[in-house]
């Protein structure tokens, strides 16, 4: 059984799919293993036919060679198969598995044909090369309204932004540790851990104990590989190691280990707005990706690169004469926008950043971070019920984002002391301060880095 899997889940998968196929061609249920050229034929048929039915009996041939032969295999995991775990905004649990097993089989038609057009001494797993099957099969399943799933876009951003092979890359090199690994024994429902378990760690963030704060998301992440949340706080908490390091051999070792964390944020789902200037700022190659451009213009973006560079060394009128240079060649930069307001709010000047986050909203108003922003600069200059409901605005304009609902938390909790919040994971978010004895106006503290969130 050459098809590795992680988990038990998928072999389930794999074993509905070659069963549930309906067969147009007995002749193709055979017990004997398929040879190379008939393999071929099938993923050509996969690979122009998907999600046609006349693709059927090619895919359970297909299965039958992967699952059989010693000289291919394709490793399925949360990781290499990330689309398994979503809906694919299909209401329909049949419709959805249907969709699961078309892209299921794309990815081994693309993986599988790559090993045998190479033919190495040894069956080596090519995930890049199964995610471009993907990519195409997707595009089409998304046409015919059978499925459109958010983890198999992301994996198209990044083959556009040339980043989709250095993820690939990541990936096969953690197959093969896992492989060499011994088994991890289940997990049992005492050993289960809960998002509390995960408060210390962004506290430890703020106070530079970097190496303790990731034990804690090791041990979460163990348990939860698909955490997009965590897995953004990882890369996030290492960035800014980078950031403060001395040397640059461990500012260079924490931006390595930001990028698997990074890649799986943006692909299990992570919506920050810092992910594009992480992605930048932990790059090996030290250049920028398309991906990640602060603007269409070039020049708007090397502004704003320095701007950045001048803000995380705490040069707050630097960046801001940085930021407005950006402004000339780009007048509807968000980013720039936004960050010259943040930048005065850092220095302790709220008032003066109050009218500059309010530009960045008429420039974008669906995003939430303006809107959040804006209610820290009221709330620290004393306005109370307009900081409050700046708050409910982030909240409107990204109701999806944890962000936004879990400030929002926080405020409930400041203004009323008989709330009780939901679990929820405790982003690096600042505190909110209320006394009801005293009807002090509530206070907001920003996390005390050099980088924003």
């Amino acid at each position: 059984m050459n098809i590795r899997i992680r988990p038990l889940l998928f072999a389930v998968l794999i074993v509905q799919l070659a069963c549930s196929l309906p067969a147009t061609n007995p002749a193709t249920q055979t017990v004997s293993l398929p040879g190379k050229a008939a393999v071929l034929d099938a993923i050509a048929v996969i690979e122009e036919r998907l999600p046609d039915e006349s693709a059927s009996d090619a895919m359970r041939l297909l299965m039958h060679y992967a699952s059989e032969s010693d000289d291919v295999v394709a490793t399925l995991s949360t990781a290499t198969t990330p689309w398994m775990r979503e809906t694919g905004e299909l209401e329909d649990s049949k419709q959805t598995s249907h969709a699961h097993k078309l892209l299921l089989a794309a990815y081994i038609a693309g993986n599988v044909k790559s090993q045998l057009q190479q033919t190495p001494s040894k069956p080596s797993d090519d995930p890049r090369a199964g995610w471009l099957t993907v990519i195409r099969v997707h595009e089409r399943l998304a046409v015919k309204n059978l499925g459109a799933f958010l983890s198999v876009q992301r994996l198209a951003q990044l083959e556009r932004a040339g980043l989709l092979e250095e993820y690939a890359e990541i990936i096969k090199q953690e197959i093969a540790a896992a492989k060499k690994a011994k088994p991890m024994p289940p997990v049992s429902a005492k050993e289960r851990l809960t998002r509390d378990y995960l408060d210390p760690a962004h506290e430890l963030t703020r106070q530079n104990k970097f190496s303790k704060a990731y034990a804690i998301y090791d041990a979460w992440l163990e348990q939860n590989p698909d955490d997009a949340e965590v897995h953004f706080n990882y890369a996030f908490a290492l960035n800014l190691e980078a950031s403060a390091a001395k040397k640059n051999k461990v500012a260079n070792a924490a931006k390595k280990a930001a990028r698997p964390h990074i890649f799986k944020a943006l692909i299990f789902g992570s919506n920050s707005p810092l992910l594009p200037e992480i992605l930048v700022a932990t790059n090996p190659k030290g250049k920028d990706s398309d991906f990640a451009a602060y603007s269409d213009s070039k020049k708007a973006h090397d502004y704003i690169t320095r701007a950045e560079k001048a803000f995380s060394q705490r040069r707050f009128d630097d960046a801001i004469k940085e930021y407005k240079q950006a402004l000339k060649h780009d007048p509807k930069s968000y980013i720039a926008t936004l960050y010259i307001g943040d930048c005065y709010y850092a220095q302790g000047n709220p008032a003066e950043a109050i009218p500059w986050f309010e530009k960045a909203i008429a420039i974008n108003p669906n995003r939430e971070t303006a809107h959040r922003y804006m209610a820290d600069a009221l709330l620290k200059s004393g306005k109370q019920k307009e900081g409050i409901a700046k708050h409910i605005d982030a909240l409107i304009a990204e109701p999806a984002n944890r962000l936004p609902r879990s400030v929002m938390q926080r405020v409930a909790q400041a203004v009323n002391p008989l709330f009780k919040p939901s679990p929820v994971n405790k982003l690096p978010v600042g505190s909110v301060s209320f006394d009801p004895k005293n009807k002090k106006k509530p206070s907001m503290s920003r996390p005390k880095t050099n980088q924003r969130i």
